[in-house]
């Protein structure tokens, strides 16, 4: 899985106002609907979190 695209899709899914709940890797989730994605913190150390879309606000 590419780690760019899922990374560029969590700030196309912050811009457009979604509802995100980020977790943590020590936080059970269900796999099919959480994301992996890489970041980088103000200290810019890579973390590894998990990113789960709740809603989405204005579509039907």
């Amino acid at each position: 899985m590419g780690t760019a695209i899922l990374d560029t899709n969590l700030q196309a899914a912050m811009m457009a106002d979604l509802r995100i709940r980020v977790l943590t890797q020590n936080q059970k989730g269900n796999p099919a609907f959480n994301w992996k994605v890489m970041t980088v913190k103000k200290k810019r150390l890579q973390v590894t979190i998990t990113v789960e879309i709740l809603s989405a606000r204005g579509e039907k």
